[in-house]
């Protein structure tokens, strides 16, 4: 019992110092100005625009699949290069989508094998029909996995102007059978077969899986970011016992103080989104 007396109070210290400007900074934006936002608070609200402005981290108009891929960095916060999920939308994207880039490999492959330490690349799996035959399919693939946290999909499709795009499947819902979206290109999708994927004609071409082999940071192993992981890694830090591989939430190479300050930033912003 005694060794639990320390954790509320280091908790609420951890909660009361925290960057007073930059929880201010999550609250005090106007619309439009997602992209200043920090990355963790945003990433649900990208949306596509013809032109690339201030107010949005486009770069490549046409390519969804950087806003997927990205999403599931976010999502399970790995690790990018001098940039992390606490720092500006527009400023993650544009480093994440660098780093995608190579000459040699698609952007799906670039990606697991940047994040093969905490992510592993399931087999594509094609469809075929009609659109509607197309969206269940889509659905009884990601649904074989149930709705766990441990996987996360890409569907790849056509629109009915014969774009590509590329969108992340947001939540698999077993009881009313549909996949729930995070998509670039439409703030108004919410579900595979909505009234707007349908008016899109969105034809499901394939689904990518990932199944993510540990989040830095998750130290209950359950794929998210909570309070409870924050008070774990405190244990942890404090009885000596702490992994690198779960407590280095902020990617330093080190297990101290800061990763939970760390960890407490993302649970207080996911909590506010």
């Amino acid at each position: 019992m005694k060794q639990k007396l320390w954790i509320v109070p280091l908790f609420a210290f951890l909660f009361r110092h925290l960057d007073h400007a930059f929880i201010a900074s999550a609250e005090s934006f106007l619309p439009g100005g997602e992209a200043k936002k920090p990355a963790i608070s945003t990433y649900e609200n990208w949306t596509q625009f013809d032109k690339p402005n201030d107010h949005t981290p486009a770069i490549d108009p046409d390519d969804c699949l950087d806003y997927a891929l990205a999403k599931i960095a976010i999502r399970y916060s790995l690790p990018v290069s001098g940039v992390d999920v606490l720092d500006d939308s527009y400023t993650y994207y544009t480093t994440f989508t660098v780093m995608l880039y190579s000459e040699t490999t698609s952007k799906m492959n670039q990606f697991a094998k940047i994040y093969c330490d905490y992510v592993a690349q399931g087999e594509c799996v094609s469809l075929s029909g009609d659109l509607h035959e197309c969206m269940d399919q889509a659905y009884a693939v990601c649904a074989e996995n149930g709705s766990s946290a441990e996987w996360c999909y890409i569907l790849q499709m056509k629109t009915a102007s014969g774009s590509d795009h590329y969108v992340l499947v947001d939540h698999v819902d077993l009881d009313q059978q549909r996949l729930y979206l995070l998509d670039s290109g439409s703030q108004y999708t919410e579900y595979l077969g909505d009234e707007t994927t349908c008016e899109k004609e969105y034809h499901v071409l394939a689904v990518y899986p990932f199944q993510i082999l540990h989040a830095p940071g998750d130290c209950n192993s359950d794929l998210q970011f909570t309070q409870e992981d924050v008070v774990l890694l405190l244990q942890q830090i404090e009885q000596e016992t702490a992994s690198p591989k779960y407590g280095d939430a902020d990617h330093n190479g080190v297990v101290n103080a800061s990763d939970a300050v760390y960890l407490a930033k993302i649970v207080f912003l996911t909590c506010l989104s």
